[in-house]
């Protein structure tokens, strides 16, 4: 299990940065020309990849299926596809947005993970005084 969180599902991952990296290079150097299929290509793709494979090491690491994550990395996908032919702006606001919306749920999530650890600790320090 720890062969394949550690090594096998980093490999995409850092490929998916690197696609993120490359398109937001070529979108920031030529920022009045419309997106095209490549470069939405790669930017959606590193995106599909990094999101996708942290959620697949969580599954294989844990067992636990993201289904947040998944239903944004679908809806993130369809926003890529319609914005090619439109400004680049509109694929970074796309981006943008799902992992602002991404961030919330999973903070939520971890949030209300953290106070009901911390609230099994205190009771335990509560028991162990008594």
């Amino acid at each position: 299990m720890a062969r394949d969180v550690y090594s096998l599902m980093h490999f995409p991952i850092v490929a998916g940065i690197i696609g993120i990296a490359v398109g937001f290079e070529i979108i920031l150097s030529h920022p009045h020309d419309l997106l095209t299929v490549p470069l939405a290509a790669a930017v959606g793709g590193g995106f599909v990849l990094f999101i996708g494979f942290t959620g697949a090491a969580v599954f294989r690491s844990s067992g636990l299926f993201l289904v947040p994550r998944t239903a944004i990395l679908i809806l993130t996908c369809i926003g890529v596809v319609f914005s090619v032919g439109h400004p680049p702006q509109l694929i970074l606001c796309v981006l943008s947005a799902s992992l602002a919306l991404l961030i919330i749920i999973e903070w939520k999530k971890c949030r209300h993970f953290y106070l009901n650890i911390v609230k099994d600790r205190r009771t335990i320090i509560l028991i162990r005084r008594i």
